[in-house]
C-alpha cells in the first residue's frame, strides 16, 4: 500500500518599486455638495467618520492617474518601459468610454510596447488582489518574462464622493513593479490567497443604464450586513 503526498509551494514575488501619484487639491468633507441632499441621520453618519478632507481632483480622470503612478514605479527601478514584460490595469470603477482599451491605451502611452496587456477587476476595492495573482502567475510560467506592472487609478463611480455608510472616496493613482525575488528587493511577496463570498455580489450597487452621470448613486443593499 502506498500514499502520494503533494504539498502546495508558493512562488514568491518581489515588489521591485512602488509609484503614486496623489493630486495637490483637497476637498473637505463637511463642504461636500451631496450632504445637502441626506437625510440628517445619513448627513451625521458622514461627518462622524472621523475623514476631514479627501484628495480630489476633478481635472484628472482615473486614466489620468493609473498613468502618472504607471510611469513612476519603473522610473523608481530604473527600468525602461520597453523592458516590460507584462501590463495589468485595475479596472476603474467607471471607466471613461466603454468598448475602448484603457489597458493598451496605458501600454502605448508608456512605451511598453512588447508588454502581455490585459485587465483584471470586478471585486472592487479589492481587485488588486486578482491582478497580484495574474503578475504571479505569469512570472513563475515564464522564465524570459522579468517584470510586471500592475496599475490603477482611483476616482468615485459619480459626483458624490460619500459612500453611505462606510467612507468618503478621494481620488489616487498607484502602480506596482514585480519581479521575482532577488536579495537587493525591497519587499517580497511570499504567498497570496483569495477568498469571496458570493452572498454580497450586490451588498453595494449603482444603476446607470437609465440616467445622466450627475445622478448615478451608489447604494447599499444591507446596511447591518
Amino acid at each position: 500500500m502506498s500514499a502520494e503526498v503533494t504539498f502546495h509551494t508558493a512562488a514568491p514575488v518581489a515588489v521591485e518599486a512602488v509609484g503614486r501619484h496623489l493630486p495637490d487639491r483637497t476637498q473637505t468633507v463637511a463642504e461636500l455638495p451631496e450632504l445637502t441632499g441626506l437625510a440628517e441621520a445619513d448627513r451625521l453618519t458622514c461627518l462622524n467618520l472621523g475623514i476631514d478632507t479627501v484628495l480630489a481632483d476633478d481635472s484628472l480622470t482615473s486614466y489620468d492617474l493609473a498613468e502618472r503612478a504607471a510611469r513612476a514605479a519603473p522610473d523608481r527601478a530604473g527600468l525602461p518601459a520597453a523592458s516590460l514584460g507584462a501590463l495589468i490595469v485595475i479596472e476603474p470603477r467607471a471607466p471613461e468610454t466603454l468598448i475602448s482599451s484603457d489597458a493598451t491605451r496605458l501600454q502605448h502611452a508608456l512605451g511598453a510596447d512588447a508588454a502581455t496587456t490585459f485587465t483584471v477587476g470586478g471585486l472592487g476595492c479589492v481587485s488588486v488582489t486578482p491582478a497580484l495573482l495574474a503578475a504571479r502567475g505569469l512570472l513563475a510560467a515564464d522564465p524570459s518574462l522579468d517584470h510586471v506592472l500592475i496599475a490603477h487609478g482611483s476616482k468615485p463611480a459619480g459626483g458624490a464622493r460619500y459612500r453611505h455608510p462606510v467612507t468618503v472616496n478621494g481620488d489616487g493613482g498607484q502602480a506596482l513593479l514585480l519581479t521575482r525575488p532577488h536579495p537587493a528587493a525591497p519587499i517580497r511577496v511570499l504567498d497570496l490567497v483569495q477568498r469571496t463570498d458570493g452572498r454580497y455580489w450586490d451588498l453595494f450597487r449603482l444603476e446607470y443604464r437609465d440616467r445622466p452621470a450627475e445622478r448615478w448613486r451608489e447604494e447599499c443593499r444591507d446596511l447591518p450586513g
